[in-house]
């Protein structure tokens, strides 16, 4: 059965319409029961999941006050994305290499990297295993050995300067996008 807006007519008698009625609360039910719990169930209405169309080949454009999720193909691949009138953010499918020298990329483009390198008096520069797309920020040092940390440049979005109180291995964060 499907939603006939028609009903009731102005003129109808609810007596008359009743079956019609009741016919369109039934089709509102069964659309309404798509991925949501029965409303005469415990927390009624509520969304079960989200079920979204094929995904689409660009973003929708929200604008104004309105905010959209919304399925789109990244590479061959279907992902989630976030959008407002500020920004688009991808939701899944974000790179993480989980190793001694790793990274993860966040929403909205932040990487923070991980991993370990050498520091000395005299400096030493130290390369990320994979070069920050656009700008290097931050990166924090600490050694595990009696030698202090003395101060940590940053170079380029590929390198830093690591400088100790001698020669010792470092551990690094930095982030950047």
């Amino acid at each position: 059965m499907s939603f006939n807006a028609n009903i009731p007519a102005a003129t109808d008698k609810p007596s008359q319409s009743q079956a019609q009625i009741l016919a369109n609360f039934g089709a509102l039910n069964t659309v309404f029961a798509v991925d949501h719990l029965a409303f005469n169930a415990v927390d009624g209405g509520e969304h079960e999941k989200v079920t979204l169309n094929a995904p689409l080949g660009a973003n929708p454009g929200a604008g104004g006050t309105k905010s959209s999720i919304y399925s789109k193909t990244s590479g061959a691949t279907q992902e989630l994305f976030f959008e407002n009138s500020a920004l688009v953010s991808q939701l899944t499918g974000l790179t993480t290499v989980a190793a001694a020298n790793g990274y993860i990329t966040l929403q909205g483009g932040i990487i923070i990297k991980w991993g370990t390198g050498t520091g000395s008096t005299a400096g030493v520069a130290n390369i990320f295993p994979v070069a920050f797309p656009t700008n290097c920020w931050n990166v924090q040092i600490i050694t595990r050995a009696t030698k202090k940390v003395v101060g940590v440049t940053i170079n380029s979005r590929t390198t830093f300067t690591a400088f100790t109180d001698g020669a010792t291995n470092i551990y690094y964060i930095a982030i950047g996008n």
